[in-house]
């Protein structure tokens, strides 16, 4: 199986999509986040080494 490159550091669209890297479009989730008006919203990330 051959699988596409992480564009880690990779900051120009046009690059990200010429060098076929993966590409995840989360503008519905932005568009849930809007819609929900909730008070808070968490985002967490993993922290330590062990989940890197």
């Amino acid at each position: 199986m051959n699988h596409k490159p992480l564009p880690i550091g990779i900051d120009n669209f046009e690059m990200l999509i010429i060098r076929g890297y993966y590409f995840i479009d989360k503008s519905l989730l932005l568009k849930d986040l809007l819609d929900n008006k909730a008070s808070v919203n968490l985002f967490t990330r993993p922290i330590g080494s062990k989940n890197m």
